[in-house]
């Protein structure tokens, strides 16, 4: 919720804002971690904030769970393993206000 306050912040000041979130899509905060980042994600999609999803999970067991907030934050989700520098820095411009 932070990153959406600085985002509407930057907004305020005619800045433009883009929210990167890197995630292991793991909800390790407690029982209630997964509702308040699809919360938090819901926020950011109705700030009218452009995102992105890094998903960072790795391991033979994999939730998927970053899948999730990027829907509900209305951005595209990217696999990190699938990615060189050059291919993260096109997916940010792409994702970024226009």
């Amino acid at each position: 919720r932070a990153a959406n306050s600085l985002a509407a912040a930057a907004r305020r000041r005619g800045g433009d804002a883009l929210l990167v979130l890197l995630t292991d899509g793991r909800a390790t905060g407690g029982s209630a971690s997964l509702d308040e980042a699809l919360a938090a994600a819901a926020d950011t999609r109705r700030a009218g904030v452009p995102g992105l999803v890094l998903d960072c999970e790795t391991g033979a067991t994999r939730l998927g769970l970053a899948a999730g907030v990027a829907e509900a934050m209305g951005a595209r989700v990217l696999d990190v393993t699938d990615l060189d520098a050059e291919g993260l820095a096109h997916s940010v411009r792409e994702a970024g206000p226009r």
